[in-house]
């Protein structure tokens, strides 16, 4: 075989050595020991060394090379006769004119008798006779001078591990080796060998330093060289003896910090020996670049990294075919980039490409034709190319895993012809109050109908119209109705609405023909709309309304798609009426002369949503209406004729899918298949994962990933009931069989399923490839160590006193009633035992007991989600901290025995991060005599006990410098924060909470609110902050959006967290984002190098970004100041160097880099305004810096990033912040 068909380099046979130092064959002996029967001298990763080296050298990119012109003797193999076996025979094979390498990773040791001799320990030799047992380096000398034929040898020596026999109690005395003994003898190596070189990895007394920090597991000697051979020491495309020895030469003293130097020679014929020619080493090396920044992009859905990684693919194929090694798979993977960037056209002229390489290559040729008929649905091509297309592959590949998908496509498109388009149009110009008519809906009945037939091939017969009188509420949610009964999974359908609408939070929306706007009687509610549309049956589903935005109707679309919506205007704007002119003499809706304007022009039935939205704006600006972002002075408020068009705002908006087909049957498959190569789970909504799962039910073959993708979402949104049956339909051999395994792992344990999560992680574990880095490996086996542990079981802690001994302590009456009410739903709903649910009542509520409750809870808290809550009677020392009073309190007049807030705080510390505490009580002192005011105060006389000091009371009390915070959350009645009033109510007759009941009880209103709130929510995705929003919005009044009362919040994580769900729930989940971060970790070493040779800034900023993901912010930082700071960098690149060094900034310290982190925001939104998710980010800053008040500038910021479609997902969370209604006074975020 030759170096060309080795993929070596064009050599030539010569038969004398000649000044090219031209080879023909290269062979190889590498030999790595870790292990030794001798156990002490056992090392870490030598056997990994000559692994790693043996596998380049195997790699077509880099040799080559076969099991005849290579032997690999690692750890067990490498015995003394098996070394000598292949020095005496091995290298007897080897030509004259062949290149041979050497490489030894084991330990190296002088004779302990002192002689003149130098040894390699095997994995057999003996510590009392090393003489008799090891390899004597004349060994290797008469191998290399008298056996082989080969005139060139280089040998690399990675031996001197000192500290690992010089440190050794053994019976005969080991003595470290001698660098200049060992020197001595590889430079007597074959003295007659002309083209000889030897490097040695560490001078006398020095030990060859080896650690996980090294490619993650290698000799720092070994790794230098392989990383050398890869490129890292190339010039002119080819990488020489004397330039590889120079590279590891300078980086071990380096990385070393000059603690261990490798020693070297060669004969001046060696010097420029050309080991690898590097056209195709940094073609492959910017292909794994480019490989692992895709998936850096697709795990972060960030389309910025896509394009990197799509600009490092190009370069690598266009690299590699200049060698004339093609490389399909660059091609392939740089098509797949552009496929998940929505350009089907470029992704289309890259699997040609790859077509025209892969030769016969017929695995690459699979993955292009398959893939191009993808591009050729995303760019918009004629069905019948597709199908064309289609059937090339299938005839080629027929046996290829991806065919029943392929048929399955073909299927749907042949289905595409058969399929019916069906039309609900509803327009309603008259009202039954007079006052309320309009004049266009008649009109825009009329245009739309005739545009649906003439221009997208409705049936007139399919097309409905609902106007005026027959468009009453209840024959509105009848046509609604009959649509979702009568159309089919094929169909598409488009619901059209013209009419006036309520806007802002309302809950109803459209106003029927015979609403009532005084009370709004007979007017549909957003939720019904919703739910009707989302009952239709078809591939596509199409809403065009035609009157102003309703707040609350868009959050459940938001929250919970399922179809395309297309709004005439934007939140906050109005939709108006044309008043008729010369050229459209009747009046019509804006947005609907917009939108049928639009419809007539081209290929209206290949029209995409990007298309209509962006199209639908611009007709809109000709017909006079601003959109929102044109420099217009603002919206004037009036009547809509008094208003000047040059000011009206009007913006039509498109919620959905943005890059689908809008009026065809046929299945977005290239959008099924972008979500099947997405990894950015974290940023999914529930509703669009439950969308996406909905419209593919009716395919039998979705596609390689789909259902992982599908399970993992579910499992990132804490559904793992929904993920358990996706990815247990994994099958393990599938590509993403092993991330399958180990979602499912963590799945089951979030069921409580630990022996079947246990399992899942063994079966997950064998099927996938062994982690590559440190940073991987230490992820799985803190993945393995949470899965083993478990998740312990929910604890609750619930106390309710009625009937207190002291008599100065008033009896409340709902007490009891609060804890038994709380016990059920914890039990009933929430998944609590009833044997880990503490309750203590009235007399068995000592003080005593409830401290002994509460440590033990403290203490299971440090693992498990735990609620402790107290509904009784609370009070203040003489000082004015809070506390709560036991059964058996003040009953000697020498002893203070409430319990203070802050003796739970101290108990609780900082270790009980699961624990949500409430405290029902009363606070308030109470001018008034009223015993029964009294007692539904809940509040005691102050315990002045022990403790003198008086204090000055005033109408609020000042909460700052008191410890509050007893765990995770803490929640208080507003009476915490009033000190003194005339009159406090903390209990009251409210509805039972129980389902089935009406009578009302007396119980205290916190925990009425938590407890029923908890009755509602959905266990599985509650989060602690909708629980507080869906607990106190009763206490808001409806007209200004204030609450009457405000609970106190003290919150010392994010309230966005799961309900219940523990810290060591969150904790799995977090380990396996960091096992899916591994690769990332293999992305940090290859982009310094190529930082070394080109130090652009967009590599600079990609470092900074693959930092980031490894947890190492201050890298980061640097990394992205880098970037920033760059002359090169364009303005773009700058913006989202800011961007990003202004998220990390805030993340990494939100109390000390706060100033600094907003100015960095600030300038990335002024030099590019695309960045939305900077807009969040900025909001986030801005509110903390207020002190967590919501001012103006933090609105706009967090209004900027809704607008932008929220891209990093918090649109319920900045929904919250930004509704006064909905929001709750909080420590923290």
């Amino acid at each position: 075989m030759t170096g060309q068909e080795h993929g070596l380099r064009d050599v030539e046979v010569v038969d004398d050595l000649g000044s090219d130092y031209a080879y023909r064959e290269l062979w190889a002996l590498i030999v790595g020991i870790s292990s030794h029967a001798h156990s002490p001298w056992d090392l870490r990763f030598a056997h990994r060394d000559a692994d790693e080296l043996a596998k380049l050298l195997k790699n077509p990119s880099y040799g080559g090379l076969d099991d005849v012109h290579m032997k690999v003797l690692l750890n067990e193999q490498a015995t003394t006769a098996a070394i000598t076996r292949a020095l005496r025979s091995f290298l007897r094979k080897p030509a004259r004119q062949d290149l041979v390498l050497l490489h030894f990773s084991c330990h190296g040791t002088p004779d302990p008798d002192g002689l003149d001799e130098v040894y390699l320990v095997t994995h057999d030799t003996d510590p009392d006779d090393i003489a008799a047992t090891a390899v004597p380096m004349r060994e290797i000398d008469f191998a290399v001078e008298k056996t082989l034929k080969a005139e060139r040898v280089v040998i690399l020596a990675d031996t001197c591990h000192s500290g690992a026999l010089g440190n050794r109690n053994r019976s005969t005395k080991l003595v470290a080796p001698s660098a200049q003994v060992l020197a001595s003898h590889l430079s007597e190596v074959g003295k007659s060998k002309r083209g000889k070189a030897w490097l040695m990895s560490a001078e006398a007394s020095e030990v060859s330093l080896e650690d996980e920090r090294w490619g993650g597991g290698h000799g720092l000697f070994t790794f230098h060289v392989i990383e050398g051979l890869k490129g890292g020491a190339e010039r002119d495309g080819r990488v020489r003896v004397g330039d590889l020895f120079t590279y590891v030469d300078e980086r071990v003293r380096k990385d070393s910090e000059n603690r261990q130097h490798p020693i070297r020679g060669m004969e001046q014929f060696a010097r420029d020996l050309v080991l690898a020619t590097t056209a195709h080493l940094s073609a492959e090396e910017h292909f794994q670049i480019g490989r692992l920044l895709d998936g850096m992009g697709r795990l972060f859905h960030d389309p910025r990294r896509l394009e990197s990684a799509s600009e490092q693919l190009r370069w690598a194929f266009d690299k590699a075919a200049e060698s004339n090694l093609p490389m399909p798979r660059a091609a392939i993977l740089h098509g797949l980039a552009r496929l998940s960037l929505r350009e089907g056209d470029r992704a289309l002229a890259a699997f040609d490409a790859a077509l025209k390489a892969a030769g016969e290559d017929l695995d690459a040729a699979a993955d292009a034709r398959f893939h191009r008929t993808l591009a050729l649905l995303d760019d918009g091509r004629p069905l019948g190319e597709v199908l064309t297309a289609l059937d090339d592959f299938l005839s080629r590949h027929e046996a290829d895993p991806r065919a029943d998908c392929a048929r399955e496509m073909r299927r749907r498109i042949e289905t595409v012809e058969r399929s019916r388009q069906r039309a609900l149009l509803i327009g309603i110009a008259e009202y039954q109050r007079a006052s309320l008519n309009l004049r266009g809906p008649t009109h825009d009945l009329k245009i739309l109908s005739d545009v649906l037939v003439e221009r997208l091939g409705f049936l007139p017969a399919d097309v409905r119209l609902l106007s005026d009188a027959a468009a009453t509420r209840s024959g509105i949610l009848a046509a609604l109705a009959d649509m979702a009964r009568e159309s089919n999974p094929d169909d598409v359908v488009v619901v059209y609405f013209a009419g006036h609408g309520y806007e802002g939070t309302n809950e109803t929306y459209w106003v029927a023909h015979d609403t009532d706007p005084d009370t709004g009687a007979n007017a549909l509610k957003g939720a019904e709309i919703h739910a009707a549309l989302r009952a239709i049956r078809s591939s596509q589903t199409i809403a065009l309304i035609d009157t102003h935005p309703n707040d609350n109707y868009l959050d459940l679309i938001a929250a919970d798609g399922g179809y395309t919506l297309v709004l005439g205007a934007s939140p906050g704007e109005m939709a108006y009426e044309t008043a008729g002119d010369a050229e459209v003499p009747e009046p019509h809706g804006v947005f609907t002369l917009a939108l049928v304007r639009v419809l007539r022009q081209g290929a209206a039935r290949e029209l995409r949503t990007c298309q209509l939205r962006d199209r639908l704006i611009e007709e809109v600006r000709r017909l006079g209406y601003q959109p929102a972002d044109s420099e217009a002075p603002p919206v004037q408020t009036g009547p809509a004729e008094a208003i000047p068009r040059a000011v009206r705002r009007q913006t039509p908006k498109v919620i959905g899918n943005e890059d689908q087909v809008l009026f065809s049957g046929l299945p977005d498959f290239a959008e099924l298949f972008r979500f099947s190569r997405n990894r950015g789970f974290a940023r999914m909504t529930i509703g669009h994962v439950e969308n996406l799962e909905q419209k593919t039910r009716s395919l039998s073959c979705p596609f390689s990933g789909f259902r992982y993708g599908l399970g993992r979402a579910y499992l990132e949104q804490g559904r793992a009931d929904l993920a358990i049956p996706l990815l247990e339909g994994v099958p393990p051999t599938a590509p993403e069989g092993g991330e399958a395994g180990l979602a499912l792992a963590c799945s089951y344990l979030e069921r409580d399923r630990e022996e079947d999560a246990r399992r899942a992680l063994d079966a997950a574990i064998a099927t996938r490839a062994a982690p590559e880095n440190a940073w991987e490996r230490s992820a799985l086996d803190h993945l393995r160590t949470l899965v083993d542990r478990g998740i312990a079981r929910r604890r609750a802690l619930l106390v309710g006193i009625n009937a207190y001994v002291a008599p100065e302590v008033p009896n409340p009456g709902g007490a009891v009633a609060d804890v038994d009410a709380l016990n059920a739903v914890l039990v009933d709903r929430w998944g609590f035992r009833p044997e880990d649910v503490t309750i203590l009542t009235d007399a068995a509520a000592t003080r005593d007991a409830i401290l002994a409750g509460f440590r033990s809870l403290a203490e299971a808290a440090r693992e498990a989600p735990c609620i402790f809550a107290f509904s009784g009677v609370g009070s203040t020392d003489s000082e004015g901290r809070p506390g709560i009073i036991s059964v058996d309190s003040r009953q000697r007049p020498d002893l203070f025995d409430d319990i203070d807030v802050e003796e739970l705080t101290r108990i609780a510390g900082p270790s009980a991060p699961n624990l949500i505490a409430i405290l029902d009580a009363g606070w308030t002192h109470t001018s008034t005599e009223d015993e029964e005011l009294l007692r539904r105060g809940r509040c005691a006389p102050s315990n002045v006990r022990s403790r003198i000091a008086a204090r000055d009371l005033g109408s609020y009390r000042e909460l700052s410098g008191l410890s509050l915070g007893i765990g995770r959350t803490t929640i208080y009645s507003e009476s915490l924060r009033v000190d003194f009033t005339g009159r406090s109510v903390v209990e009251e007759l409210l509805p039972d909470p129980e389902p089935g009941t009406t009578a009302p009880k007396l119980q205290g209103r916190l925990m009425h609110a938590l407890t029923s709130a908890l009755r509602r929510l959905d266990p599985d995705h509650a989060t602690a902050s909708a629980w507080l929003a869906e607990a106190f919005v009763s206490w808001t009044d409806p007209n200004t959006k204030q609450r009457t009362d405000d609970p106190v919040v003290i919150s010392e994580t994010e309230t966005d967290a799961p309900l219940f769900g523990s810290s060591a729930s969150r904790e799995v989940l977090t380990a396996l984002r960091r096992v899916e971060r591994g690769p990332i970790a293999e992305l940090v070493p290859r982009l310094k190098r190529l930082i070394e040779k080109q130090r652009r800034p967009e590599f600079l900023l990609n470092l900074g970004l693959a930092h980031e993901a490894l947890d190492d912010r201050d890298a980061a930082i640097d990394a992205f100041e880098d970037a920033r700071d760059h002359e090169e960098a364009t303005s773009g690149i700058r913006a989202e160097a800011r961007y990003h060094l202004g998220r990390v900034l805030y993340e990494r310290n939100r109390g000390t880099d706060l100033d600094r982190a907003i100015g960095e925001l600030r300038e990335a939104i002024a030099q590019d305004a695309g960045l939305t998710g900077a807009f969040y980010y900025l909001g986030r800053a801005l509110r903390d810096s207020a002190r967590r008040n919501l001012d103006d500038l933090a609105v706009q910021a967090f209004r900027k990033y809704l607008d932008g479609d929220a891209p990093l997902g918090h649109r319920d969370e900045v929904r919250r912040w930004m509704n006064p209604g909905r929001n709750v006074t909080t420590s923290t975020l």
